[in-house]
Parts: structure tokens; C-alpha cells; sequence
């Protein structure tokens, strides 16, 4: 809490160090490593510029001023949440600022501090009583603050360095994203997150008009879409897997688990969502029935139930094909054709009484009695024993490869847009002529970013790993 707590009030704070610092300060140095120089913010004032005003065609598609202003502000914003709320990014853009001489000013420090406190409390008092209650010091407060601060303006110098760059990838991907039937899907997801308080947060930060905010995004989830589709295309071997698995053993330590089938004979005595209970059902099908009539009823077809549940239960514990048991009688089942198997359940996933039956059963052995509960009666048996140690390889096989995926797919997305510049044809405006210095680089990256994971976030010096972060699927 203590090491979070202060971030949120960063927020509102960038803005303003943003509007009063437009262009790196002359005593600072570029962030971005000497080897991958990029092209710079041109020397002109696109404020003035026209917003139909042309920057470039990429494959005949227009990148016009308009665009700039609009994503940038957009990636702006996405960069002011991703600082304040990512700890390793943080580190890593501090990092860089430090190894680069570049600091906030003094005028910036006395802002972002006291705009912080604004947002945190109305008066001196209040602001004290909001320390003691987070267990803050001033000093932890302003530190928090300053660090996003100069970890912000890091990265927003990077923003500058590579944008019209970064304006070109976007641009090929949209236009890849399109190509591939890709809108129809990202109006759907876009439709859902209008819904969301976040789309009206975005809109209020950004200014933009309705249909801007829109297009932007629109256009931003198609190139997100786009992009987990070249991730999936990042080969993954059967090695790669097994060497991630390997490393990876403590994770997935695994408790004792036994695997059950089970067959489910509904009687159902609640109404749960779509399930109707015995009564309901009865009331449905009869409904000039009086209130005695419908429990009468119920309780037949309950009695009915049970009896069909016992017959199934002496079959099955005298030999006959549980999974044709299960396909034949459970509607669950039938649908799956499943053959009642509910997979691996730990001990401590089931009510003690029945867990503590079921350990002492042998693989291949019935449940002595049939269960009932309010969804039905259950008939289970016990298909095999595992003992405590790590999960088989192929229980955890997808959740390897997918962090395999994430890992190489940056690599495998900027690869794509390397050869997608080969062949592009790219024509810059007279005026922004400068940035051809060197087309087929993609910008700046310092290292340990991947522009290919998230392409319409800005490109900012994260910690490099040497290998993907696994997931534990317990």
C-alpha cells in the first residue's frame, strides 16, 4: 500500500508538467542509446500547422497533422497511466534518466509536488491526516511523486524522439489489420468498452471531439487485433517448451489430486438462472395446477429422479461403462459427450466429508453411495491418483506456449514491420523531409523494449528479461 498509494495523484500532475515542458530541456540528453538514433520532432510548429495539412503517404494512405496531434495525445495519456502504475517500467526509465544527466527542474518539482497535495487533500491538515492513514512520510509522498515525474519525462522524450516513426508502424498495421477483415471484430470489442467508465475518462483527458476519440480508438483496436495475430504466428518448438517447463518446476508444484468422473441425475430444488427447480418445471407444464397440486408433483418427479439415479448407480458399480453412463444420462454429458470426467481435483477443493471418502477409494472404484444436493444426485468414481510433485507437461503446455508467444512475439511483430518497410512506399512531405535520415529503422529503443507487444504505446526503456514471466495455474 505504502509503495502505491501515492501514484494516482501523479496524473493530473503530468499534464501540467507536460504543458509547460513541450521539447526536452536544452541541458538534457537524448535517453534513447547512441546506436539507435532516431529521427527527431521536426523544427516547426505543427500547432499552427492545418490539420489536413500532409506528413506523409504510407502505401497511399494519408498520415496527416491531424493525426499526429491525435496520437500523440492518446499515447500520451496511455503513457502517464503506464508510468505511474508499472513499477519495472518506472525503474527502467529512472534508470535511464540517471545514466543521461536528465532531471526535473526545480520549477517542475515545486509543481508537480504541490498539485500532488492539491489532489490529495483541501488543506495542510487534511493532507497530514491522508500521511498518517497511509502510513506515509512527506518525504516517501514527494519521492513517489518526483520519481514519476522524471520517469514520465523520460519517457516522453522518447515519445518525441520516435512518434513519426511510430505514426508509420501504426499506419501499415491498420492498414494489414483492414486488409484481414479485422473492423468488424474491433468495432464489437470497441462497442463493449464505450460502455465503460474508462472510454469516458479517455475523453475527458484527451479533449477530442466524439467522432475523433472514436476513429482513434476504433483505429487503435484493429492494430491491437492485428498484432495479437502476428504474436500467434511466433513459432514455438516442443524444446522451447519443455526448457521453460523445466526452469519453471517450483511453479508448478502441485498438491496430491485424484481425477473423478462424474454423473449428475438433475433434480433441481432452487431456481438458479436458467436452471428451473422440480416445482417450477411442474408449474410450467401445468399451470391451471393449484399450489398442493405443483409440490405433489414435484416430489414425484423427484422420487422419479432418485429411483433412475440408483439403477444408474447398481449399473455402474457392477461393471458397465461409466463415460456410456455419463453420455447417456447426464445432460451435461450428452452435450460435451464428456464421458463425466471433471479432470484433477485437489483435497482441499472438496467438502471434507466427501474428500476423505474419495482418498481412500481406488482408481477404477465407484463411490459406495450416490450424493444429493440441491443441483440433483451425483454418482462419482475415482479414474486415477496423482501423487504430490510437479504437473505433468501437459497440463501446463498452454500456459508455456503462451508465454512463449508473449515473449517472442515482439520480436516476431517488429520483423514484420522491418520487411514491411522494404517494400513500403513511404513519401514524406517536403517539409519532413529530415525524417528520412534512416527509413528502415523503427525508432529509438533502448533495450528491453518490445514496440511489437503493445504498438500504439509508447516506446520506453523497460528492464530486459531472459525469459517469460509463467503464470501459475494452481
Amino acid at each position: 500500500m505504502k509503495r502505491h498509494v501515492a501514484l494516482f495523484a501523479i496524473s493530473l500532475c503530468l499534464v501540467s508538467l507536460t504543458s509547460c515542458s513541450k521539447a526536452p530541456e536544452k541541458t538534457a540528453k537524448p535517453v534513447e542509446e547512441k546506436k539507435a538514433s532516431a529521427p527527431t520532432t521536426p523544427k516547426m510548429d505543427l500547432a499552427k500547422m492545418p490539420g489536413t495539412a500532409l506528413i506523409c503517404k504510407v502505401s497511399g494512405s494519408p498520415i496527416t497533422v491531424d493525426d499526429y496531434r491525435r496520437g500523440f495525445k492518446l499515447e500520451e495519456i496511455q503513457l502517464q497511466a503506464a508510468v505511474s502504475s508499472n513499477p519495472q517500467m518506472r525503474a527502467g526509465l529512472l534508470e535511464s534518466a540517471k545514466k543521461n544527466g536528465l532531471t526535473l527542474t526545480e520549477g517542475e518539482k515545486t509543481r508537480l509536488i504541490s498539485l500532488a497535495r492539491q489532489n490529495k487533500a483541501a488543506d495542510a491538515k487534511s493532507f497530514e491526516r491522508y500521511l498518517r492513514e497511509n502510513k506515509l512520510t512527506q518525504a516517501d509522498f514527494d519521492k513517489q511523486i518526483l520519481d514519476v515525474g522524471l520517469a514520465f519525462k523520460a519517457a516522453e522524450i522518447v515519445l518525441q524522439q520516435t512518434f513519426f516513426n511510430e505514426l508509420v508502424n501504426r499506419q501499415m498495421l491498420y492498414d494489414a489489420g483492414r486488409n484481414a477483415g479485422l473492423v468488424r471484430k474491433a468495432n464489437t470489442q470497441f462497442s463493449q468498452f464505450k460502455k465503460t467508465p474508462n472510454y469516458n475518462q479517455i475523453a475527458q483527458l484527451t479533449g477530442f471531439s466524439k467522432d475523433e476519440l472514436n476513429k482513434e480508438l476504433l483505429k487503435q483496436e484493429v492494430i491491437t487485433l492485428y498484432i495479437d495475430r502476428l504474436r500467434q504466428k511466433a513459432p514455438v518448438s516442443n524444446a522451447e517448451i519443455r526448457e521453460l517447463y523445466n526452469k519453471n518446476l517450483k511453479v508448478f508444484q502441485m498438491p496430491e489430486r485424484i481425477r473423478l468422473s462424474e454423473i449428475i441425475i438433475p433434480a433441481p430444488m432452487q431456481d438458479n438462472g436458467p436452471i428451473m427447480s422440480l416445482k417450477t418445471q411442474v408449474k410450467r407444464a401445468q399451470p391451471t395446477w393449484t399450489e398442493a397440486q405443483v409440490e405433489q408433483g414435484a416430489a414425484q418427479v423427484l422420487q422419479q429422479q432418485k429411483a433412475k439415479a440408483e439403477t444408474v448407480m447398481v449399473q455402474a458399480k457392477t461393471g458397465a461403462s461409466f463415460a456410456q453412463l455419463a453420455n447417456a444420462n447426464d445432460p451435461r454429458a450428452q452435450k460435451t459427450r464428456s464421458g463425466g470426467d471433471i479432470g484433477y481435483r485437489q483435497k482441499s477443493q472438496l467438502p471434507k466429508e466427501i474428500a476423505d471418502i474419495l482418498w481412500k477409494m481406488k482408481a477404477g472404484e465407484v463411490m459406495p453411495q450416490m450424493l444429493q444436493d440441491p443441483i440433483g444426485f451425483h454418482i462419482m468414481k475415482v479414474t486415477g491418483h496423482e501423487p504430490a510433485g510437479p504437473a505433468p507437461i501437459s497440463d501446463v503446455r498452454e500456459y508455456l506456449k503462451a508465454n512463449i508467444v508473449m515473449a517472442k512475439g515482439g520480436e516476431y511483430v517488429t520483423k514484420w514491420l522491418e520487411d514491411q518497410r522494404k517494400t513500403a512506399k513511404i513519401e514524406f512531405a517536403p517539409e519532413f523531409q529530415a525524417l528520412l535520415a534512416d527509413q528502415t529503422k523503427l525508432g529509438a529503443l533502448p533495450p528491453g523494449a518490445k514496440p511489437g507487444e503493445t504498438p500504439v504505446a509508447p516506446a520506453v526503456p523497460v528492464p530486459a528479461t531472459t525469459d517469460p514471466a509463467v503464470p501459475n495455474p494452481q
